[in-house]
């Protein structure tokens, strides 16, 4: 069953069915019923034929895959020797980095604090409750 509206598409064989003994074409009925009742049957011939000289079952982009496959390898390597030779400057980066946010961290932290007690001192001091 497939609801009011909807289309199922699937692959109905591989590029092996050609040259083969299978039949190449082939008679769908479609029977159903409608809101008002049942619906004339509807006949479709369906001619395999017709895709023989198409892209089914072939990967066009399979050598571009492949390709950037040994890219990919290759970076790979170039990368792990990069990070060979130059360790001692990959390690004091690394560490740059982190005593820099570090000091950002402290920095929000030191500001946070001097909001607190600024807030604190203006309402103590604005609080009509407390005695001056």
């Amino acid at each position: 069953m497939i609801p009011p509206g909807r289309r199922r598409e699937l692959i109905f064989d591989g590029p092996g069915r050609f040259g083969s003994a299978l039949p190449m074409t082939y008679t769908f009925t479609v029977r159903c019923e409608g809101p008002f009742g049942p619906m004339e049957d509807l006949e479709h011939v369906v001619d395999i034929n017709t895709l023989a000289e198409s892209a089914i079952g072939q990967r066009p982009l399979k050598t571009i895959e492949q390709s950037l496959g040994k890219i990919r390898d290759e970076l790979k390597g170039l990368a792990a020797a990069y990070e060979k030779s130059n360790a001692p400057a990959i390690r004091e980066e690394k560490e740059r980095v982190m005593q820099a946010y570090r000091e950002r961290q402290a920095e929000r932290a030191a500001r946070a604090d001097a909001d607190a007690q600024n807030a604190d001192g203006e309402t103590a001091t604005t609080d009509p409750s407390t005695p001056a």
